[in-house]
């Protein structure tokens, strides 16, 4: 949800009209088309508490008085997973309602410009609304994404500290690699598989409409 309210903000500024926009729109794809791997390495970097860029920077401005410990607080590593993951996968969210966004027909805006309607009311109104159906798919894949994530939590906290950060795609790598028990890390897996199916069924279900809508 967090990717998606980014992206939606992202989207409305580069629908705009504004210089620069083609290079813009090309440098908020870079956090998509980087490998999970490099992602990771980087921000292990920029979080270190020691030598990391961002905690020298808020010391140096005197925001902080000693080094945040992004990967070894748990909940700052909740936080730091979550601020990773929102950041890797706003830009599918961007592109997909863009695209959205482009279809809206610019007479609407015009008509309720016309009869009054401000900038609020006409983005819960007209674009909202517009941008329901490709809203409603991005979030269900991007939801399927999320559940499936592992390389970036693994990458960066292996599944800690003190079992903060554990989901069950680490869990199960866990319990069949280093346990050795495959028997409960395939329950684990089959769990998984069936929730995923519910979701691909709502998925295909929302499609399904649309079309016949």
């Amino acid at each position: 949800l967090l990717a998606y309210v980014f992206g939606l903000f992202l989207a409305m500024l580069l629908k705009r009209d504004i210089k620069g926009r083609g290079i813009y729109r090309t440098l908020v794809l870079l956090p998509w088309v980087v490998a999970p791997s490099i992602a990771a390495i980087n921000w292990l970097w920029l979080l270190n508490d020691q030598i990391g860029f961002i905690n020298n920077v808020l010391q140096k401005i005197g925001l902080i008085s000693k080094p945040i410990l992004f990967i070894a607080e748990p909940k700052i590593a909740q936080i730091t997973v979550i601020f990773t993951s929102v950041w890797r996968s706003f830009p599918f969210m961007l592109i997909v309602v863009l695209a959205g966004l482009q279809s809206i027909p610019k007479d609407l805006y015009e008509s309720a410009y016309i009869d009054g309607a401000g900038f609020w009311k006409s983005f819960f109104h007209i674009t909202m609304p517009m941008i329901r159906g490709v809203s409603t798919v991005c979030i269900i894949l991007q939801l399927i994404w999320t559940f499936n994530n592992f390389e970036n939590i693994y990458l960066l906290t292996n599944g800690g500290p003190n079992d903060a950060t554990y989901t069950l795609p680490i869990l199960t790598y866990f319990t069949a690699f280093f346990r050795s028990k495959i028997g409960y890390a395939s329950a684990i897996a089959t769990l998984m598989l069936v929730v995923l199916l519910v979701i691909s069924l709502i998925y295909l279900k929302i499609q399904k409409n649309r079309e016949n809508g």
